[in-house]
C-alpha cells in the first residue's frame, strides 16, 4: 500500500509540474504576442501559431484534469483499485495520460495543414492509438470468468501493454529516421529522442514490475518504483519539447510564403496572367509585402462572403486595417503562390482611388490579405440610400472613373475584369471611392482570357466568348464601369426587369443591345457618356482616361455654383463650419461624409484653399480655409507651391499631395524604396500626378479612422 502511494505521489507532482510547465507556456505566449503587437521582431520570433494556441490549451486541461485527480484522491486516502486485474487498466489509464501531447504533436507533424480538420484528424488518431490498449486491458478483465483465469488475464493485458509500446516506438523511429518537411528535422529527432527514452524507462518499469508480481520479489518492486519515478521525472518535461516543435512549425509556416515565391515560373505559360518575365516583375514587388503574423492583432468580424470573412485588425498595434481571410482546405507553397498574384497586382498599385494593401500574412489554417479599413463598399451605400445629389454623384463618379483609368495607364494596360459597386469601398476619412478586389486582374497582353466577372456588368464580347474565353480589353473594363455609374445615378433600381433572373436571358439581352434606363433628369452629357460608354462594339467606347476629362469638366461647373453661393454667406472659415454649411444648404449633402468629400472637390477645383496648402479637406475646427487665391499669394504661411508658384490644393483635394510627415511612434513601418522594378511599372500620366504616385506615401497617412 506504501508504495502504491508512493506511486501516486509521483503522478500527482508529475502531472502538476507539467500542469504548471504548460500554463507558463501559454502565458508566455500571450506576453510574447502583446510585446510583438508592439513591433518586437526577437518578440515575433518567439511566437507559435495562434492555431497551436489551443493545444497548449488542451495540454493544460489534460494535465489539470490529472493533478486534480490525485490531489483529491491522495487527500482522501485513494490509491487506486489495488492488486487485481483491474489495477493494469487504471496504471495504463495513468500512463497514457502522460506522453499524450507528445504523440499528439508527433502525430499532427504528418498532417499537411493546420487547420481544423487537420487538428481534430490528429486528436482522433492520438485517442485511437492511446486509448485502445486501455479499452483492450479492459475488456480483458471483464473476460475474467474465475480466480484461475487471473494469470491468464494478466499475461494478456501484458502482452496488449507490449504491443502498444512497440507501436509507438516504431512511430517514432520512422518519425527520427524519416523526418519530414515540416518543422526542423533536428528538433524533430529531439522529440523523438525524448520520446524513446521515456518509453525505454517504461518498458524496463513495466518488465520489472511485471516479474516483481510473477515471482513476488519485492526487490525488484522497489527497483520497478524506482524507474517509474525517472520515468515520470523525464515526462514532465515534455511541454519543453513540445514547445521547440511548435516554434519550429511555425517557423516553417513562416518561411512557406517567402518560399511561394521562388516556385519555378514555368507554370506561368499555361497561366492568363503574363510572360515570366511579368511574374517575375509582380514577385519582385510582392517579396515586400509579406506581413509576419505576429505583428497583426485581430478584432471583431465586420462580415462574410462566398469565399472569404473580412475582420478588423491592428497591425503593428498603431494602424487600423482590414483583414480579409481566406481559408482554404490545405495551404502548401502552390496555393500560397495562387494567392500571389492578386497581392502582385495589387502591391505595385497606389493611387487615392485604389484601396491601399499593406500586405500578405500566411497565418495557417488562414491566408490573409491586409488593407487599408473602409466604411464599406459603395453598394452597400447605394443599397440603403436615396438618390445622391448631382454634386455627390460626379464625386463618386470620378473616383470610380479615376481608379479604372490609372489601371489603364500601364504598359501593358491592366485589367481588373470584375468592376462593380460591390468592389468599390469607401474611405473612412474623405470617403473618396476606392477600387479593391484585384483577384481577377490580368495585364492585357494575351489574346484571349477565361471569362470572368459578375453578369450584369460583363460586356457583349465576354459573353460571346467561346468555350469560356473572350477577347478581353481595356474596352471591356469600360462597359463593367458604365454599369457601375448607372449604379450610382440610380440607386436601389433594378438594371433589368425584376422577373429577368436567369443569366442566359440577361446575356441574350445585351447581346440583343438592350441597356439599364436612364432616368429623364439626367443632364444629356451624362446621359451622352453612359451611352457611349456601353456601346455595343468595343471600338466605340471612349477611354477611362477621356472620362475622367468630361467628369472632371462637369465637376467644375458644379463645385463652381456651390462656390459661388458659399462665399456669398462665408467668410475664411474653419474645415468644421464648412462642413456644417454644405450640410445645412439644403443641396442634397446629407451628412458629414458627403461633405468631406465635397470640400475636397472644392479643394480639387481651385475653389477653396487651405491657408497652408498643406493638407486635403478635413472636418477640423483647427484648420483654415478661404476663398480668395490672391490671400493665399500673400500669405507668409504659402510654402506649400510648386516650383513655378502654382497651389498644390488641386493635388491634395484629389488625394496627390505629398503625405505629411507621420507623427513618431514606438513601432513605425519601414519606408518604401523604390526599386527598377517598380519603375518599369510606373504608370504613363501628366507629370505632376506621374511625380505624386511614384512619392513614397507612408501607409500611417491613409489610417482609416
Amino acid at each position: 500500500m506504501e508504495t502504491a502511494r508512493l506511486a501516486a505521489l509521483v503522478h500527482g507532482l508529475e502531472y502538476g509540474v507539467a500542469f504548471l510547465l504548460a500554463l507558463v507556456s501559454v502565458a508566455y505566449l500571450r506576453q510574447q504576442r502583446s510585446t510583438a503587437w508592439r513591433g518586437s521582431s526577437g518578440a515575433a520570433r518567439r511566437l507559435i501559431l495562434p492555431s497551436f494556441e489551443p493545444m497548449l490549451w488542451g495540454f493544460v486541461g489534460l494535465s489539470g484534469t490529472y493533478a486534480t485527480y490525485f490531489a483529491v484522491t491522495l487527500s482522501r486516502g485513494y490509491t487506486g483499485p489495488g492488486p487485481g486485474p483491474y489495477a493494469c487498466v487504471y496504471n495504463e489509464a495513468i500512463y497514457q495520460g502522460e506522453h499524450f501531447h507528445v504523440v499528439f504533436v508527433a502525430v499532427f507533424l504528418y498532417q499537411k495543414s493546420v487547420s481544423v480538420p487537420a487538428i481534430s484528424r490528429t486528436l482522433v488518431l492520438t485517442l485511437l492509438l492511446l486509448v485502445s490498449p486501455v479499452g483492450l486491458m479492459g475488456l480483458a478483465s471483464a473476460l475474467r470468468s474465475s480466480p484461475d483465469t487471473d494469470g491468464y488475464v494478466f499475461q494478456l493485458q501484458y502482452a496488449i501493454a507490449v504491443f502498444a509500446r512497440l507501436v509507438l516506438v516504431l512511430f517514432f523511429l520512422r518519425l527520427a529516421c524519416r523526418p519530414l518537411a515540416r518543422a526542423n528535422i533536428n528538433v524533430v529527432r529531439e522529440l523523438c529522442g525524448f520520446a524513446l527514452v521515456f518509453y525505454a524507462l517504461g518498458g524496463v518499469s513495466m518488465q520489472l514490475s511485471y516479474h516483481a508480481i510473477r515471482e513476488g520479489n519485492a526487490h525488484l518492486e522497489t527497483w520497478s518504483v524506482y524507474v517509474h519515478i525517472a520515468r515520470s521525472c523525464w515526462i514532465s518535461l515534455a511541454p519543453f519539447f513540445v514547445w521547440r516543435v511548435l516554434i519550429a512549425d511555425t517557423a516553417h509556416w513562416r518561411g512557406l510564403s517567402v518560399r511561394a515565391l521562388h516556385l519555378d515560373t514555368d507554370r506561368a505559360s499555361v497561366q492568363e496572367i503574363m510572360s515570366a518575365e511579368g511574374l517575375h516583375i509582380l514577385l519582385e514587388m510582392h517579396r515586400r509585402n509579406l506581413i509576419d503574423f505576429a505583428h497583426l492583432e485581430w478584432h471583431q468580424r465586420l462580415g462574410a462572403g462566398g469565399s472569404a470573412t473580412v475582420y478588423r485588425g491592428t497591425l503593428h498595434s498603431s494602424l487600423d486595417v482590414a483583414i480579409k481571410v481566406y481559408t482554404p482546405q490545405e495551404i502548401s507553397e502552390a496555393i500560397v503562390a495562387e494567392f500571389s498574384h492578386e497581392v502582385g497586382f495589387w502591391g505595385v498599385l497606389r493611387h487615392p482611388n485604389i484601396v491601399s494593401f499593406y500586405g500578405l500574412c500566411v497565418c495557417p489554417p488562414m491566408i490573409c490579405l491586409v488593407a487599408e479599413l473602409c466604411r464599406g463598399s459603395l453598394d452597400d451605400l447605394l443599397s440603403c440610400t436615396s438618390p445622391l445629389s448631382p454634386l455627390v454623384e460626379l464625386c463618386y463618379m470620378l473616383d470610380a472613373v479615376r481608379a479604372v483609368a490609372f489601371l489603364h495607364s500601364f504598359s501593358p494596360p491592366l485589367l481588373h475584369r470584375d468592376i462593380k459597386a460591390a468592389n468599390y469601398l469607401l474611405d473612412a476619412t474623405n470617403h473618396r471611392v476606392k477600387l479593391s478586389d484585384f483577384g481577377e486582374s490580368r495585364v492585357a497582353d494575351v489574346q484571349r482570357m477565361s471569362v470572368r466577372g459578375t453578369v450584369e456588368y460583363m460586356a457583349p464580347e465576354m459573353i460571346d466568348g467561346k468555350r469560356g474565353a473572350a477577347s478581353y480589353a481595356t474596352a471591356s473594363d469600360v462597359f463593367s464601369l458604365s454599369m457601375t455609374l448607372w449604379d450610382i445615378l440610380h440607386p436601389r433600381q433594378f438594371k433589368y426587369p425584376r422577373g429577368t433572373k436567369n443569366h442566359m436571358h440577361i446575356f441574350t439581352l445585351v447581346l440583343d443591345g438592350a441597356r439599364p434606363p436612364l432616368r429623364d433628369t439626367l443632364s444629356p452629357a451624362l446621359r451622352k457618356l453612359l451611352v457611349a460608354a456601353w456601346a455595343p462594339a468595343a471600338i466605340d467606347r471612349p477611354s477611362a482616361a477621356s472620362m475622367v476629362t468630361i467628369l472632371a469638366s462637369l465637376l467644375e461647373d458644379e463645385t463652381a455654383r456651390l462656390a459661388m453661393a458659399l462665399e456669398r454667406e462665408t467668410m475664411p472659415t474653419t474645415g468644421a463650419e464648412l462642413v456644417d454649411a454644405l450640410i445645412d444648404a439644403n443641396r442634397g449633402i446629407r451628412d458629414k461624409f458627403e461633405a468631406v468629400r465635397v470640400g475636397n472637390a472644392l479643394l480639387e477645383t481651385g475653389h477653396l484653399h487651405d491657408v497652408k496648402h498643406a493638407r486635403s479637406f478635413q472636418n477640423s475646427p483647427r484648420i483654415q480655409y478661404t476663398w480668395q487665391p490672391s490671400a493665399r499669394r500673400s500669405s507668409l504661411l504659402a510654402f506649400a507651391l510648386d516650383d513655378d508658384g502654382r497651389c498644390k490644393c488641386p493635388l491634395h483635394g484629389q488625394g496627390l499631395g505629398t503625405a505629411s510627415k507621420p507623427s513618431k511612434r514606438r513601432y513605425r513601418l519601414y519606408k518604401k524604396q523604390r526599386s527598377a522594378v517598380e519603375m518599369l511599372l510606373e504608370p504613363e500620366t501628366d507629370d505632376d500626378e506621374t511625380m505624386m504616385w511614384g512619392d513614397d506615401i507612408h501607409v500611417r497617412d491613409t489610417l482609416a479612422q
